[in-house]
């Protein structure tokens, strides 16, 4: 499901922020990444800022994961956004631009778009399934293995919680999480 306006997300600081997201960034972008974004991705990083930390938001992951998986990639079942990586014409740790130089660097399946990750597990735009919208993955990079966090960014964006409604001031799980 599309909409006017994304889900919002509540910003944190980030200095020094990437440049106002312009349409003619975007366009040589996608075309050097050989991608169409989301439409929510680019609202979000056009409302917000065009890229950086954002609280930690969590996602929970109902599917079945095998026990190593887990233990690289969630956190009681949920697994973390910190950042969104911005669309900017530098391959830096601050844009899109940098997936296919950190693919190589971690031996990542291609056909992905690095939105958040430290090197050893990643989030990203998931374009294997040429033709279909993009899903959302975590992707361990020691294994290989990934799983599916949402369907389309869309639904990403639906099922994200701030931390804090999880999680307890001692990062214990809150009752009935």
């Amino acid at each position: 499901m599309s909409r006017d306006r994304p889900v919002a997300l509540p910003l944190d600081s980030f200095n020094p922020p990437n440049p106002p997201l312009e349409d003619a960034t975007l366009a040589e972008v996608e075309r050097r990444l050989g991608v169409k974004l989301p439409a929510a991705y680019v609202a979000i990083l056009r409302d917000l800022h065009n890229g950086g930390y954002i609280p930690s938001m969590l996602i929970r992951v109902d599917a079945p994961v095998s026990e190593d998986l887990a233990h690289e990639l969630l956190d009681n079942g949920y697994a973390t956004l910190a950042s969104l990586a911005g669309v900017t014409l530098t391959e830096d740790g601050r844009s899109i631009l940098k997936s296919p130089k950190m693919i190589e660097e971690w031996g990542l399946p291609s056909g992905l778009v690095l939105i958040d990750g430290d090197g050893h597990s990643w989030i990203a735009l998931d374009y294997r399934d040429p033709g279909a919208e993009p899903r959302v993955v975590a992707i361990d990079s020691d294994s290989g293995g990934s799983i599916e966090l949402a369907p389309t960014f869309d639904a990403f964006l639906e099922r994200l919680v701030l931390f804090e409604e999880v999680f307890d001031e001692d990062g214990e799980l809150r009752p009935g999480r």
